[in-house]
């Protein structure tokens, strides 16, 4: 009578082994993108909040945004201002801030730094990029920082629905890693939430463009 065998020879291990490492390649980067569009939407939303809490502000406050800077680091920040109209300090955060790391640099998210992860034009903008500080929400436009640079003026005058109101600090969605220093050479998606309240993501590039740029991104 023939011996029954007992186990897996080393040969069918070995193959065992070998589908499961190609399932795995196959199947992991699916994930990671599954759980980055989780992330991503999950920061739309709480920028959504945040904006609703800017239109509450300007309730309380003649239809003004805040006049403050919003510099990391100093107060008061979008948070203070900000709080009382929202449900928590966890709209505040982006669940893929990953601080600087994608640079090489501290990867401590900034809204553990900072109170949040997002940013807005506030006063330190004044001079570099039509600000928001102290403006009407509904006319936000500055009569002499509107004359005073003249390439800037085709973002003075996009409608509400397309001027970025508050946006992620950087690019964390979907981000490519490049260990240069630099943000410049950094490629990924960015969050933001425009004066009327509808929320985009956009390529990190593009909202360069409408920082630095001459003419509306396409």
């Amino acid at each position: 009578m023939k011996a029954r065998r007992l186990g897996f020879s080393l040969i069918e291990l070995l193959v065992v082994i070998g589908i499961i490492a190609i399932l795995a390649a196959i199947l992991f980067p699916m994930l990671t993108k599954a759980r980055e569009k989780a992330k991503c939407a999950t920061c739309l939303s709480n920028l959504k909040q945040v904006g609703n809490a800017m239109k509450l502000y300007g309730n309380d406050w003649d239809d003004r945004f805040p006049y403050f800077c919003n510099e990391w680091g100093v107060y008061p920040d979008l948070t203070d201002i900000l709080k009382k109209y929202t449900k928590g300090m966890k709209v505040f955060a982006c669940p893929s801030d990953i601080g600087e790391q994608a640079i090489g640099g501290n990867a401590t998210p900034w809204w553990k730094l900072y109170h949040t992860s997002f940013n807005w034009p506030g006063t330190n903008y004044k001079g570099m990029w039509p600000h928001l500080a102290g403006l009407s929400q509904t006319n936000p436009k500055d009569p002499i920082e509107y004359n005073k640079v003249a390439s800037y003026k085709w973002i003075w005058d996009l409608p509400l629905s397309r001027r970025p109101m508050i946006f992620d600090g950087r690019c964390w969605h979907f981000v490519t890693f490049a260990q240069t220093g630099s943000w410049d050479s950094v490629r990924g998606f960015i969050n933001f939430v425009c004066i009327d309240g509808h929320t985009k993501t956009i390529e990190y590039q593009k909202l360069l463009d409408y920082l630095w740029g001459s003419s509306e991104p396409k």
